[in-house]
């Protein structure tokens, strides 16, 4: 599939074409996990397929380079966005983050657990630090509810919600094939259609930190042996 050039900087996010190709999609096909819900949490640590992909020189290069420094994964959700389990998602801003434990430190909240999983609210010189790999396991079109982005919204820092209205208007839709993986800022506004096909959308969607935290917070690290 071809892919406009879109610009991880510039735009806030770019589509890298096969970046899993042959036996490996292969194997991550035959051994993606069931869902209950929406989305499946700590997948690298629940699918041993999902782990050895982010274990694999190839993805740990992608990140690395965009990063400048070793990456540390710091959240890997499997999403399913299937006729069974549907649902559209509003323009917004990813501003969670996973942490080891809870330490009160001006600007981090509020705070939630998920998935026995400690999560805060960050503040935006943090999220701007951070990259997301999408890697479609599926592929992904208008029909069953590809994501969708507004570019160049990730150099606005965090967006209130009452300058929302009209973004839609401005929001393209980005395609990809099986293997395919969207590098994204956490900060771009993004969201998804509902899936009206037959078909099953599955995204491993994974949070990649580059940067210490302050006031003694530490990233919440899924178990990876390279990165």
């Amino acid at each position: 599939m071809a892919h406009p050039a879109w610009s991880l900087a510039q735009h806030g996010f770019e589509v890298i074409a096969g970046l899993v190709v042959g036996e490996q999609l292969d194997e991550l096909l035959a051994t993606c996990p069931p869902i209950d819900g929406g989305g499946l949490r700590n997948a690298v640590e629940r699918w041993p397929q999902a782990k050895r992909l982010v274990d694999a020189p190839s993805l740990a290069g992608v990140i690395t380079r965009r990063l400048g420094v070793a990456p540390i994964l710091t959240r890997a959700i499997l999403f399913n966005k299937s006729p069974g389990r549907n649902w559209a998602l509003g323009l917004h801003q990813d501003t969670t983050i996973a942490v080891e434990e809870r330490r009160d430190v001006p600007e981090f909240g509020p705070w939630s657990i998920k998935d026995g999983v400690v999560h805060v609210q960050a503040p935006a010189s943090v999220l701007a630090s951070m990259v997301t790999v999408r890697l479609h396991i599926d592929d992904a079109d208008e029909s069953n509810g590809c994501l969708r982005v507004v570019p160049g919204t990730h150099r606005r820092g965090l967006i209130p919600e009452r300058e929302l209205a009209g973004m839609d208007a401005r929001a393209i839709s980005v395609e990809a094939a099986a293997g395919d993986a969207v590098v994204m800022r956490p900060l771009l506004l993004h969201g998804s259609g509902r899936n009206t096909s037959n078909r099953e959308r599955r995204v491993l969607h994974m949070e990649f930190a580059n940067a210490e935290l302050p006031g003694g917070l530490r990233w919440h690290r899924e178990p990876t042996a390279c990165i």
